[in-house]
């Protein structure tokens, strides 16, 4: 198991695939297997990160991998932020929503802004009592002057399924921005149709 992990580390995406092949084939892996792959969570590789992405949503209910996750968000650079705050809209853990909650209201980093939003809408799926307190920080994103921010905040109000926000979601479906409307448009026709 080790020398497959060590595999995912390379740079060869033939070598990373067939390691994350066989690391999924594993039933019951121990929590070596979680610790040796959590540095990957924040991986600069990209083809490093979807394997073990792919490998550690397995285990979504560990709470290690979570709280692994929220030091990165905290501490990291700002690129370990952001990756981190896309792992946790993989990994959706309930112990991230305040600090999510915080990147999404307030990071200066566009980036790391949208994809803590974007892990609060996964959140909101997997644990739908938390709506109430992502209502608020959804409805500023959609007002925000940033197109990135504010498709992502129309998404979260289209994932809340409130009426009380139909109108608005219709109308920005002819936002003058095409960012809006592409995430916003197949969002909206999932929910609606």
């Amino acid at each position: 198991m080790n020398k497959l992990v060590a595999e995912l580390f390379s740079n060869d995406t033939e070598r990373i695939a067939k390691a994350e092949s066989r690391l999924l084939k594993i039933r019951n892996p121990d929590s070596s297997l979680i610790t040796a792959l959590l540095p990957l969570a924040t991986s600069r590789n990209f083809h490093a990160w979807c394997a073990a992405m792919a490998i550690l949503s397995r285990f979504r209910g560990r709470k290690e991998i979570g709280r692994y996750l929220l030091r990165r968000l905290r501490g990291g650079d700002s690129y370990e932020r952001e990756w981190a705050a896309h792992a946790l809209a993989d990994i959706p853990f309930e112990g991230s929503l305040n600090t999510l909650t915080r990147y999404a209201n307030s990071s200066k980093n566009l980036k790391i802004r949208a994809a803590s939003l974007g892990a609060l809408i996964k959140l909101l799926r997997q644990f739908p009592r938390c709506k109430e307190h992502v209502r608020g920080i959804f409805e500023k994103a959609s007002r925000s002057s940033a197109a990135q921010i504010r498709a992502v905040g129309f998404g979260g109000l289209v994932e809340m399924h409130d009426p009380k926000y139909d109108k608005r979601i219709r109308k920005t479906l002819c936002d003058r921005d095409p960012t809006i409307r592409k995430v916003l448009a197949p969002a909206w026709t999932e929910c609606s149709g």
